[in-house]
């Protein structure tokens, strides 16, 4: 091949070609490298290096080692990459394949600015002035990327509780690379080159790339508002839990208020069987007296105040529901498990559970919760019958039998589980579901 270009202008466009890009792919995950800040630079660095002698190695090389070079340099760039960020595979992948489209259109539009100004020197590859025309699309587009990414996608890249749904969410940028890819080396009888330097290609990759980018937008405030949805239905649980104590203890005081209120009158009756030296009778009098008194005995599953309360409010309307309701719980009184968690994944799975029972009509109606803390880990199972049928959307989220749509507890639910480091599973078999919970505690 014809080598019209110096050695300067052929690292130069190497370094071009991997830093600005690899910056602006980590920076999102900047709290979530695998290495420390300074061995992810020295990382860099090494990179770097290794991207100056593949470029020299493709400059100086045959036509045909240029492919098998590039192939190289991408894989080499995908592995860096991966093992930089320590993040969920599906968020790294979508932020990288993201990237990759506006890398391959910096380039095609450079190339193209390169031949309006200077096309005497555009038919080469690696010359200064592609460089500066890289260097100036670059200032430009890649500062309204990073923008973009840290101003609207970061924040749902941070949120943990949505994590499966970016197992499916890099397929939207993955298809239009392919769909780049495709019109690059399918869907045309022109080289890459000759495609670049037509400003009609341009225009309608920057239209592709901003319909892109519009997406991503409508997805980022999909997450977000989803995210919104969760707390509210998390702090909606909350409440739920403060009103059911406080409805409780009114409970109390009124049935307190009304003993008090009747004793006087037993007293009356007392006191004439005392008089009447009527003995039988009076111990006959206060058996049943006893018996309507209201029961004082504080409900106790375990020593945790939250898990205790939750399970004594849904054990009194499983009780009214003719539901058997078993729970043998050790949980200490403190965990390392904040009480607003603790409230949305167990209030969240005791609810669901019976609430199920409650709509089995004529069945035997059974719950049996088990927990416990071994290990620093907290085990907790819910097992319930159930009647209606258990429907999954295509991501396996289950379908709320309470309103339309996907279940917002279970979703709450997973978040938290997540964040904690722990395991959601949940079964049915003979019409019981199954549910097992494991949190680690550090």
């Amino acid at each position: 091949m014809s080598q019209g270009f110096s050695t300067e202008e052929l690292i130069v466009y190497s370094l071009l070609n991997f830093l600005p890009y690899v910056t602006v792919a980590l920076y999102p995950f900047r709290d979530s490298f695998r290495f420390s800040q300074k061995n992810t630079a020295l990382l860099i660095v090494l990179a770097s290096f290794i991207q100056i002698i593949l470029g020299l190695c493709a400059g100086y090389g045959s036509d045909n080692a240029i492919s098998l070079i590039s192939l190289v340099s991408t894989f080499l760039y995908i592995f860096f990459y991966f093992l930089c960020v320590k993040a969920k595979f599906g968020k790294s992948l979508f932020v990288l394949l993201m990237l990759s489209n506006i890398s391959n259109f910096i380039v095609s539009l450079s190339k193209c600015i390169e031949g309006l100004l200077f096309p005497d020197m555009a038919s080469d590859i690696y010359r200064w002035t592609f460089c500066v025309t890289t260097l100036f699309t670059q200032l430009v587009v890649l500062s309204a990327v990073s923008l973009f990414i840290n101003r609207i996608l970061r924040p749902v890249l941070l949120l943990r509780n949505q994590d499966y749904i970016w197992h499916y969410l890099w397929l939207v940028p993955s298809t239009f690379y392919l769909i780049w890819y495709y019109n690059i080396y399918f869907n045309s009888t022109l080289s890459s080159l000759q495609l670049a330097l037509n400003p009609k290609n341009n225009i309608i990759s920057f239209l592709i790339n901003l319909g892109a980018f519009l997406i991503y937008y409508i997805i980022a405030r999909m997450l977000s508002e989803n995210n919104k949805n969760m707390q509210l239905e998390n702090a909606n649980h909350s409440l739920k839990m403060e009103q059911l104590q406080f409805v409780n203890l009114q409970n109390k005081i009124s049935e307190t208020r009304r003993a008090r209120h009747d004793l006087r009158h037993y007293s009356t009756v007392i006191r004439s069987y005392i008089e009447q030296d009527d003995y039988p009778h009076l111990k006959e009098y206060l058996e049943s007296f006893l018996n309507v008194l209201p029961d004082d005995t504080p409900m106790s599953f375990c020593e945790n105040t939250v898990i205790n309360v939750l399970i004594s409010h849904f054990y009194g309307i499983a009780k009214d529901n003719n539901i058997d309701f078993e729970a043998d719980v050790n949980i200490p009184a403190s965990i390392p498990v904040e009480d607003v968690d603790l409230t949305v994944v167990v209030g969240n799975l005791i609810e669901n559970a019976v609430y199920a029972c409650i709509s089995k009509p004529d069945m035997p109606k059974n719950i049996i919760i088990k927990g416990k803390v071994q290990n620093n880990v907290l085990l907790f199972t819910i097992d319930n019958t159930y009647s209606n049928a258990i429907r999954k959307d295509k991501s396996g989220s289950y379908y709320s039998t309470k309103h339309e749509g996907v279940g917002i507890g279970l979703e709450s639910v997973a978040g938290i589980i997540e964040r904690y480091n722990g395991v959601l599973k949940i079964e049915q078999h003979n019409n019981v579901f199954y549910i097992s919970v494991m949190l680690q505690l550090l």
